[in-house]
This record gives C-alpha cells, sequence and structure tokens, in this order.
C-alpha cells in the first residue's frame, strides 16, 4: 500500500507492456529469452518494452506494477512484482554466485518454478502462460511477516 500511496498521483511518461528488468553486461540468456518473449507476446508498434533506459524510481514501481509482464534477473525485481502480483519470470544473472536470495526468495512463496535459466521456448511458454495463483503467494508473504514479528518481539523482550 505505501509503494502505490508513492505512485498513485504521479505523472509517468512511459508505461512499458514488458518490463524487462537486466542487470549487469553480458546476460546472453536473459537477452534471449527477453527478445523472444516480446517478439512472441506482444504487439509491436502498439506494445512497448523498458530496455534500461533511464527512468526514475516512480516509473520504476509504477512499471513494476502495471506492466502485463516482468522479466529480470534482479532480487528487487522478483521483489516488486511479488509485491504487485505483476507476472514474471527470473532469469539468474550469468557468472554470478549472488541468485541464492532470488532462489530462496522464490521458494519461501512456492514461486521457485519462476526461474528458468537456459533458453528453452517450450519452458518459456509454459511458464508465460501459467497463471499464478497470486491468492496463495499472498498468504505465504503474509505469514512469512507474521512470523517475522513475532521473531523481532520475542528478541526484544528477550
Amino acid at each position: 500500500e505505501s509503494y502505490e500511496e508513492l505512485i498513485k498521483n504521479k505523472r509517468i511518461k512511459d508505461q512499458y507492456h514488458l518490463f524487462s528488468y537486466i542487470l549487469h553486461q553480458n546476460q546472453t540468456t536473459a537477452n534471449n529469452i527477453n527478445n523472444y518473449v516480446f517478439e512472441k507476446y506482444f504487439e509491436k508498434g502498439k506494445e512497448k518494452r523498458y530496455n534500461q533506459e533511464p527512468i526514475g524510481i516512480f516509473e520504476w514501481l509504477y512499471n513494476m506494477k502495471n506492466s502485463r509482464f516482468v522479466l529480470t534477473n534482479s532480487f528487487h525485481g522478483a521483489v516488486f512484482s511479488i509485491i504487485f502480483n505483476t507476472p514474471f519470470l527470473v532469469v539468474p544473472v550469468e557468472g554470478s554466485k549472488m541468485n541464492d536470495r532470488i532462489t530462496t526468495l522464490l521458494s519461501s512463496v512456492g514461486l521457485e518454478n519462476r526461474i528458468i535459466d537456459r533458453f528453452d521456448e517450450n519452458t518459456i511458454d509454459k511458464l508465460i502462460r501459467e497463471t499464478i495463483e497470486w491468492n496463495e503467494v499472498n498468504n505465504r508473504v503474509q505469514k512469512l511477516r507474521n512470523d517475522s514479528f513475532e521473531f523481532l518481539e520475542k528478541a526484544i523482550r528477550e
């Protein structure tokens, strides 16, 4: 709700339909999946794809919430896709050992299948068409929040 409040009355220059938030250089797999998804599932000339143009935080949040689909290799891209219930895929960062927190996050909310680590049209197509059960995901997120608050309250009392 706090993030939605930040973007509620903001004037946004560009709305992207495919929000491709890919960090780091030389991300061949992510770029190949990005191109495939845009070519197959989005209407050229009508629908826009974000591809690292400089944008501000409000535009970033707005597009994370309002894009039809998010493709990312970023932990924060995965987090905000979950917060805003925006369909997404995560492509792990190639050549990095920093993907564990994304895997842990997605496993904790039952979305570990949203990780795709190689270009495979059949898998991409299946995941694009698959409906994410957001009620179940949101319930798991709420339970994790509650458990965290309980842990902190207990730690403070002790």
